[in-house]
């Protein structure tokens, strides 16, 4: 059995992570949604979205990113924690492998639609 590999990203609240909004706050989730937009747009990013009903209070939302499109998780990780939410620790991100048997699952990109932020 074939199986094809993707890297799950979960994005949890950091240790500067607020409730509170702010213009600043605001931006800065604005340019979040901006860079995923230009990572599915790349051809890197399978699906993302915020997530509920889990028992993790800290778990905010979670990434699906092709594994082909990265040489390893260390460039995966980069290209994700340059984004000003994790920069500045308003988010922290965790990373995994996932497996599963090819031709199941996320067999088409084009069935996501973004919706523009700007």
């Amino acid at each position: 059995m074939s199986l094809n590999q993707y890297f799950v990203v979960f994005f949890k609240k950091g240790p500067n992570w607020t409730e509170d909004s702010s213009p600043e706050l605001d931006e800065r989730q604005k340019q979040h949604l901006i860079h995923l937009q230009d990572l599915y747009g790349a051809g890197k990013l399978a699906i993302t979205g915020p997530v509920d009903d889990h028992s993790d209070v800290d778990l905010r939302a979670m990434a699906v990113f092709y594994r082909h499109a990265f040489a390893t998780v260390d460039e995966l990780k980069e290209l994700v924690e340059e984004d000003e939410l994790f920069e500045t620790g308003h988010l922290v991100a965790e990373y995994a492998s996932w497996f599963f048997p090819e031709g199941q699952m996320l067999n088409s990109r084009h069935s996501v639609q973004w919706t523009s932020v700007v």
